[in-house]
């Protein structure tokens, strides 16, 4: 039978105990059917200690280096996932809560908290089969730094739900702490912050060399004000989010302030199929040959009808497939005309030097802005108030 609450000797109520019951705080205490062995206990410290490193870094990288991690490159995911909206919560990176998840995975590992380890086991194996499936289905591409985050998480929580840590009002809590961390990625917008400086090109109104490669301001398909004494190159790939995201932050800025600068467009697609620099190619770069193909031969085609078709390959927020866009170039400038273009040899010597460029200016993701005065930019700018400063600022108009 159990006994009312016991007060040691009335010195302080926080001594209340109950028989067969814990003094510990309720969020501390061990909840034990059968006590976790030392082997146990070691296995899930391990573990989170794993999961702590990697958030760790790829904490460390979202707010010192703000650029990507070691090993991560412009085709291979990591940009498109960890600059992605997707990649915070209530305005933070995401691997904020993930190093206090695992922080508190690894003290309740090593007090054998029965109770907080199943509560840290819910959350990152829920976080773990979202975000993996946000990846797949919503960015079409893969971080291997995230994936390897994900993999530590189940195990965790595979070892866990073994080592039978399943308290039910732990398990509640992890799932209304996910719950509170979905809500704070579709309530709060997340921007990455992930803008880079270049070295700058050479040149002027009429070219703009980076390197070896030349861009003459009459040898690429290009929009905005043909007399503006501001020439641009923008770098990008037609199935990149971050560069639909600039290149709307350009057309804006050209509404606001027309004549302002002339935007060429040279496409750096990121699929290895034409991409020599690539050893594979991520599921949402699998048709960017095809797309930037098409709208170069548009441009050869009817290059009037450039500007229109570039906006249309960059309206939906995830790309365009390779048989929409050759109707709709097919529409624009004729299916006769069309072939033509795409048989023509030098849409793939522009493809390469544009890749050149990329490579010589020394970039790891898209998109890239050369300009002839002041540093490149790389990467996706914040807002386009943040491209405006780094234009201004950087010397692009004069």
């Amino acid at each position: 039978m159990r006994k009312s609450l016991v007060i040691d000797g009335g010195k302080s109520p926080y001594a209340a105990t109950t028989l067969g019951g814990s003094s510990r705080a309720p969020w501390m205490q061990t909840n034990r059917v059968t006590s976790l062995s030392r082997g146990q206990r070691a296995g899930l410290a391990l573990t989170a200690c794993l999961g702590l490193g990697v958030s760790g870094y790829l904490a460390a990288v979202a707010l010192v280096a703000k650029g990507l991690p070691i090993g991560c490159g412009a085709g291979d995911g990591c940009a498109a996932v960890l600059t992605s909206r997707w990649a915070g919560t209530w305005g933070v990176s995401v691997a904020l809560p993930a190093v206090l998840l695992w922080g508190m995975g690894l003290v309740a590992s090593l007090i054998a908290s029965r109770r907080m380890i199943s509560f840290v086991a819910c959350s990152v194996a829920l976080a773990a089969l979202w975000f993996t499936a946000v990846q797949a289905v919503l960015l079409g591409s893969f971080c291997p730094w995230c994936m390897a985050d994900h993999l530590i998480g189940l195990t965790f929580a595979g070892l866990a739900f073994a080592f039978g840590c399943r308290d039910r009002l732990a398990v509640l809590a992890g799932s209304i702490g996910f719950a509170i961390l979905v809500a704070g990625q579709l309530i709060v917008p997340y921007r990455a912050g992930s803008t880079g400086l270049l070295g700058g090109a050479g040149g002027g109104s009429d070219a703009i060399r980076v390197g070896d490669v030349t861009f003459e301001a009459n040898g690429l398909p290009s929009w905005g004000d043909s007399s503006s004494p501001t020439l641009l190159v923008l770098l990008a790939d037609y199935a990149c989010p971050h560069c639909r995201a600039t290149h709307g932050y350009l057309k804006e800025l050209l509404i606001t302030s027309p004549g302002r600068f002339r935007v060429l467009v040279a496409p750096v697609p990121m699929d290895h199929d034409c991409n020599r620099t690539l050893a594979a190619t991520e599921p949402r770069f699998e048709h960017s040959c095809e797309l930037a193909s098409l709208a170069l031969a548009v441009w050869k085609a009817k290059p009037n009808e450039f500007e229109a078709f570039d906006a249309w390959l960059f309206e939906p927020e995830m790309p365009r497939t390779p048989e929409a866009a050759r109707a709709e170039a097919q529409r624009r400038v004729g299916a006769g005309e069309l072939e033509l273009a795409l048989a023509d040899p030098s849409l793939t010597v522009m493809v390469d030097r544009n890749i050149d460029a990329f490579e010589a200016v020394r970039a790891r993701r898209l998109p890239v802005i050369l300009r002839a005065a002041g540093a490149s930019i790389e990467g996706e700018p914040a807002s386009r108030d943040e491209l405006d400063t780094l234009l201004t600022d950087g010397g692009a108009d004069r």
